[in-house]
């Protein structure tokens, strides 16, 4: 198990990224957490609770007309995004158990945000738009039986 929350590309950078470990370790669960991922229009950028709660609108749910937006006092990116991180683990364990092979299991924050239904009913469609340009998140399974996806960002427009 190898577990990841740097910048996007620092792995493969430093010659050990997934593809490489996996070659070496067949079984290797590499679980990896950054804030917009690796695509789209803000693949590769650094993230933290804060940058995406104010990417994705979040902090316009908090203050007052006389503070403006705020940001949220719990850090509820990063504890989704952990939440997250963990299903997709635990996904990842049962299919090595059953396969005997490993996974990459990639999660961004900024994607964690929109699975939210809190989200969901403050967030305008342009804000949709943006949420589903940011982070193209779908919860995709893959084993030798089935693919599919459950969820992406054309099922929230």
């Amino acid at each position: 198990m190898l577990i990841e929350n740097l910048k996007t590309g620092t792995m493969e950078r430093w010659g050990i990224g997934y593809e490489t470990l996996a070659k070496r370790f067949p079984r290797l669960i590499h679980a990896t957490l950054t804030g917009f991922g690796k695509d789209g229009p803000l693949g590769g950028y650094s993230g933290y609770d804060v940058m995406v709660q104010a990417w994705t609108g979040l902090v316009s749910v908090n203050g007052a007309p006389e503070t403006g937006p705020l940001r949220l006092g719990t850090p509820v990116v990063d504890l989704t995004a952990g939440g997250n991180l963990l299903s997709g683990v635990l996904l990842a364990l049962y299919e090595r158990e059953r396969s005997g092979r490993g996974q990459h299991v990639d999660i961004t924050e900024a994607a964690g945000v929109r699975l939210r239904p809190w989200s969901i009913r403050w967030a305008t469609p342009t804000q949709l738009d943006v949420m589903a340009e940011a982070a193209d998140m779908r919860l995709e399974v893959r084993t030798e039986d089935f693919a599919g996806s459950a969820f992406g960002p054309d099922s929230v427009r």
